[in-house]
């Protein structure tokens, strides 16, 4: 999942405590993503991951079945990740701040499934479609996320990606440069499991940043530097944030477990 097309301008990050709006607390994981408490038409409270970085908001189809988001909704065979497409939640409910009208995607999606096994139920995403309603402060002492009401109305993320892909230079029409930051140390090809795709890495180059923060061959790339990458569109995209001599943290699946690594980015030659 691509977080690069997202605008934050919508948030304020800061270290004190907000002067007004709603505050919601969050839990803070040891791969620094936060986790908030969501309830949807009423029903819940669910544990997703609130982040910055997502250009949609997910549930997984447990959630949806049992919140009434697919009543009437045919079961779609062979979709990736059991994708049961876009749902509009009539309330979405962060802690107490309630939004109407919120799109959410229905999947299984196997980062957030991996997430959950290693740190507890987590059923999915809070993403774009909610918080850019508002100005966000994240306390990062007091753990609480601060929605005061904003005056953006966001448009909908997902048919503006589906113009991008569709365009003259998604198609290959005209070249695109894409230009790395620092230097990780690892390669990585595509595969494709239960018709979902998904990237491994391949060859880790010896005494390199990957093999001193202890990436290894067949690891599944779930998130780099905070950013879900399950193609190498969504790593180039991450890489690129990335600068010589930063600390970055790396979740990858290693025998169906989540293992949090941390990787220093190099300079180049």
């Amino acid at each position: 999942m691509s977080a690069g097309i997202l605008t934050l301008a919508s948030c304020l990050f800061a270290a004190g405590a907000p002067d007004a709006g709603v505050a919601v607390p969050f839990k803070l994981l040891t791969t620094g993503h936060m986790t908030v408490q969501v309830k949807l038409n009423g029903k819940g409270p669910y544990t997703l991951i609130f982040d910055t970085g997502a250009p949609m908001s997910i549930v997984n189809n447990r959630v949806a079945r049992d919140a009434g988001l697919l009543k009437d909704r045919p079961v779609v065979l062979f979709a990736p990740f059991g994708s049961r497409g876009e749902v509009k939640v009539k309330e979405f409910e962060v802690g107490e701040q309630k939004a109407p009208d919120i799109k959410v995607a229905v999947m299984d999606h196997p980062t957030v499934e991996l997430f959950s096994r290693h740190f507890g139920p987590i059923d999915g995403i809070v993403g774009f479609p909610f918080f850019a309603r508002y100005t966000v402060t994240i306390d990062y002492q007091s753990k609480t996320l601060t929605f005061a009401p904003g005056t953006y109305n966001p448009p909908d993320v997902m048919q503006a990606m589906m113009r991008a892909m569709l365009a003259p230079e998604a198609r290959g029409d005209k070249p695109k440069v894409l230009s790395g930051g620092a230097v990780v140390g690892f390669t990585v090809r595509e595969e494709t499991r239960d018709g979902a795709g998904l990237l491994l890495v391949e060859k880790v180059a010896k005494g390199g940043p990957a093999e001193q923060g202890g990436l290894q061959p067949g690891d599944r790339l779930a998130l780099l530097n905070k950013r879900w990458t399950d193609t190498k569109a969504d790593l180039l995209d991450a890489l690129q944030a990335i600068r010589p001599g930063q600390k970055v943290p790396v979740v990858v699946e290693r025998a169906g477990k989540a293992v949090v690594l941390e990787l220093t980015g190099a300079p180049g030659i």
